[in-house]
């Protein structure tokens, strides 16, 4: 009818109008944070995103970072790079003094920073949000900061090694087909706690066949660990080296949660950006170790 034919292009021309904004917002985001000077003074509050510079060659142009940043690496020429100035913590940053540095960028982390802190962050330049809950948005922020700070080759090179390290860990988990159920314990004192769904730590151990029983306990993201043992025995209860430093020492208090009782390396389990590769490729030695 002429009605149905007005309504069907009514609702493609509205389809192609969004798609359009679409188009035009992600351009405009690029062009307001794309760095207009030959110098950009970028101050990164997450020290996996400052690793992550440091690796797309921006070293040089990192001028503040946490007390829990790595020192940026040697160079090409083996002289070391000056250690940028550290601005506090990543939940306590000094904002006078962050101000008094004249950053053109922030990079900010919702989940590793006080998300309060965004509106002070933004007061001071403009401010890049990014945090990862998955091995995707991992390379997305790898892509947006190549794009951002025009390093777009360097950042396609780590983000096919992180595809690569990927794909080999999937094959190996494929072949045989292997699953296995765990708990990540990131937390022990006052109160044991977990990495839940929906985190990155969940989604790289979720690429090597892990399925994880935190959802029994609730479906926050970290939920506290019931003193009582669940219902179901994970196959590995992993106590991760950080942020809470496990020991060997602690693993007879949780040997009640899974059959395998093991430390991880946390760094390798939930430093995003450039360190997935290494992280992924980690995994398919440490599972197959367990074989």
């Amino acid at each position: 009818t002429t009605t149905s034919r007005v309504s069907a292009t009514t609702a493609a021309t509205t389809a192609v109008a969004v798609s359009a904004l679409a188009i035009v917002a992600v351009s405009s985001w690029i062009t307001l944070f794309r760095r207009t000077t030959k110098e950009p003074r970028i101050v990164s509050l997450c020290p996996s995103t400052t690793d992550t510079l440091y690796d797309l060659g921006l070293a040089r142009y990192v001028v503040g970072r946490t007390r829990y940043c790595p020192k940026p690496p040697n160079g090409d020429d083996k002289r070391d790079t000056p250690a940028p100035p550290k601005v506090g913590g990543t939940k306590d940053p000094q904002w006078d003094r962050i101000r008094a540095l004249k950053p053109t960028h922030i990079l900010f982390n919702l989940e590793e920073n006080d998300h309060t802190h965004r509106s002070t962050a933004e007061s001071i330049c403009p401010t890049l949000v990014h945090t990862p809950t998955t091995i995707v948005e991992s390379m997305d922020m790898i892509f947006d900061l190549g794009q951002v700070f025009q390093v777009d080759h360097e950042a396609q090179r780590i983000v096919h090694d992180i595809q690569t390290s990927l794909d080999q860990l999937r094959q190996q988990q494929q072949h045989p087909k292997q699953t296995f159920t765990f708990l990540y314990v990131i937390w022990h004192h006052p109160d044991a706690m977990v990495a839940g769904r929906g985190t990155y730590i969940d989604s790289l151990l979720s690429a090597a066949g892990g399925v994880n029983v935190a959802t029994q306990i609730n479906d926050q993201r970290y939920p506290l660990l019931p003193k009582n043992e669940l219902d179901v025995q994970a196959d590995f209860c992993l106590l991760s080296t950080e942020p809470y430093p496990f020991k060997e020492s602690h693993l007879p208090l949780y040997q009640k949660y899974g059959r395998n009782c093991r430390i991880i390396d946390g760094e390798m389990l939930s430093w995003h950006g450039s360190r997935s590769a290494a992280g992924l490729r980690y995994l398919m030695d440490y599972f197959d170790e367990t074989k």
